[in-house]
Order: C-alpha cells, then sequence, then structure tokens
C-alpha cells in the first residue's frame, strides 16, 4: 500500500506561512481588523487566507454566527495552539540563523518612530563614520511595547518603569519633559512661570498625559486649571506648539531641532522626571554578536543626557 506521506503528497498538507500567520493572529487578537493591521494586509486578504486555509484542510477554524467577538471551534482551538508554537519555533529559529552568520554586517533594530526620527537618525551619521562597514535596518514601531519574542530583531529600544522580561536591559537615558512654546505665544498671553499655564491650552502626546495629571493635580490645589489638548503622535504635538496653539509639554530629547531653530521655546524651567525610562533590550542569546556589541559600545559613547 502506498504512503499517503510520501513527500511529493506530504507538501499539499503544508499550508502556506502567510495562511499560518494570518490564521495565528485572528485568533490570538479575536479580531480581523486588528489582525489586519498587525500584518500590514487588508481585511480582505486575511479573510482569503482564512478561507483557502479552512478549505485545504476541509474544516471550519472560526465559530460562524456569533454576535459578540470571533471564537475558534474546537479543532481551531486545537490547531491554534500548534501553530503558535511553531511558528514562534520557526521565528526562533531563524533569529538564530542569522545572528549566528555575524558576517551580514547588518543589524536589525526595534525603535519607536519618533524616538527614531528625532533623536537616533540625526545621531547616526557618527556610527557610519566610525564604522563604515555596519549595516542598521530600522523596524520602527508607533506606541507599542516589544513582545517577549523578538522575532528577527536583534535590539530594541524600549521605554519601560522597569525591565519587565527576561532579557538584556541597558538604561540609555532618563526620561525628561518640559514646557516649550513659541515666542509669540508666551510674549502674548505673558507666560513666566508654571502657574501661568492656566492661561492657554496645554498639547501633550496621549503617553505623556498620567505624568501632567500628576504634576497638574498640585497645581490645581492651588487654584489653577488647565485645558488640555491631547495628540497621538509627538510630530503633531510640536508643530501645534509651533503655530502657537498652546504650550507643549513633552520630551525634551524629541525637540532638539525646534529648540535649536529657535521655534519653540522654553518660557521657564521645568522638567517632570517620567517614570518610564529608555532602554536598549535584547536577548541574551545576541549579546555575542560582533555587530551588536559594535552598536551597544557607539550608542553609549554619546552623551545621553546633552
Amino acid at each position: 500500500m502506498p504512503s499517503s506521506l510520501q513527500f511529493p503528497q506530504s507538501r499539499r498538507l503544508l499550508p502556506s506561512t502567510k495562511a499560518l500567520a494570518a490564521f495565528e493572529a485572528v485568533a490570538r487578537l479575536k479580531s480581523f481588523t486588528r489582525a489586519a493591521s498587525e500584518l500590514s494586509l487588508s481585511q480582505s486578504a486575511v479573510s482569503k487566507q482564512i478561507a483557502a486555509l479552512e478549505q485545504q484542510l476541509g474544516l471550519r477554524l472560526f465559530e460562524s454566527g456569533r454576535t459578540h467577538g470571533i471564537g475558534l471551534t474546537p479543532a481551531g482551538a486545537q490547531y491554534f495552539e500548534s501553530i503558535r508554537r511553531i511558528l514562534a519555533d520557526l521565528s526562533a529559529t531563524t533569529a538564530s540563523l542569522i545572528a549566528f552568520n555575524d558576517d551580514m554586517r547588518s543589524l536589525r533594530l526595534g525603535v519607536p518612530a519618533s524616538f527614531g526620527s528625532r533623536w537616533l537618525i540625526p545621531r547616526i551619521s557618527r556610527l557610519f563614520e566610525s564604522e563604515p562597514d555596519i549595516t542598521i535596518e530600522f523596524a520602527t514601531r508607533m506606541n507599542t511595547r516589544l513582545e517577549s519574542n523578538f522575532g528577527n530583531l536583534d535590539a530594541s529600544i524600549e521605554f519601560a518603569r522597569e525591565p519587565d522580561t527576561p532579557h538584556v536591559w541597558r538604561q540609555l537615558m532618563p526620561w525628561t519633559v518640559t514646557a516649550v512654546a513659541s515666542k509669540d505665544l508666551i510674549e502674548g498671553f505673558r507666560i513666566e512661570a508654571p502657574e501661568h499655564l492656566s492661561r492657554v491650552s496645554i498639547l501633550m502626546h496621549s503617553s505623556d498625559v498620567p505624568l501632567w495629571s500628576e504634576w497638574s493635580a498640585r497645581m490645581t490645589a492651588r487654584g489653577a486649571s488647565f485645558k488640555t489638548v491631547v495628540f497621538e503622535t509627538y510630530p503633531m504635538v510640536f508643530q501645534a506648539a509651533v503655530v502657537g496653539l498652546g504650550v507643549a509639554i513633552a520630551p525634551a530629547a524629541l525637540m532638539e531641532k525646534e529648540l535649536a531653530s529657535g521655534e519653540l521655546v522654553k518660557p521657564f524651567p521645568l522638567d517632570l522626571q517620567s517614570p518610564h525610562k529608555c532602554y536598549l533590550v535584547y536577548p541574551g542569546d545576541r549579546s555575542g554578536r560582533k555587530i551588536l556589541t559594535r552598536f551597544e559600545e557607539w550608542l553609549f559613547s554619546l552623551d545621553l543626557h546633552g
């Protein structure tokens, strides 16, 4: 009797990695919309991948007719547990192989978008001047923390109160938030002391709201009240401040360009220490990579408080 698991036939039992990734993301996130966003695909593309996978398996993986959320069928739940492990192992194995080949001289770095564009990129030319054979691949993120599995990243810049994963965490700098505004606004509203901030709108990023709330609560007890405008990206905060919509409460490290040009100025000394700190984070098994060591040495040779 011929075996049904002979190689030419067994290949038909191997779903595409795109289909498996789509299934794993939908099952984990319980949402086609969030899965599509994570995979940088359209919802339609994710749905087609799931449909093709179910057709290949001859099984329904997701329950139909649910009024709330997305649920797995018993077969889908069993498949999800296996596929999640398989994809994690595949990702880790691939990352280890890439890391093993140190001759590639390419470092893949996860960077929050605003920190990358406003702090790291302006300085990176210094690295290329001293290390011309190094290649950096930037994987930018918006406001999400990296999960415990680094995938194909060698390292990541993270903001956290304290190290919270079993990796190597090296603190780069404390995170200081200050007040800045256009000269015209400062002069027009006579913003000369912290209590004068109640005269204008306060512009801030959503991640800085807890720090501002803690500080402003003390000021409110003295009779001050504040109107806040919250944005989802730092460039929007800075642009709003430049055109005079209010005083921005934001990290000084991300406003070096505007402060140097005079577009924004500090009306008075105000340094609020964020509970979050900036870290370089990488898995312990990456610490032996020469390229990561060279990047780390360069990074910590910078004036991290300047």
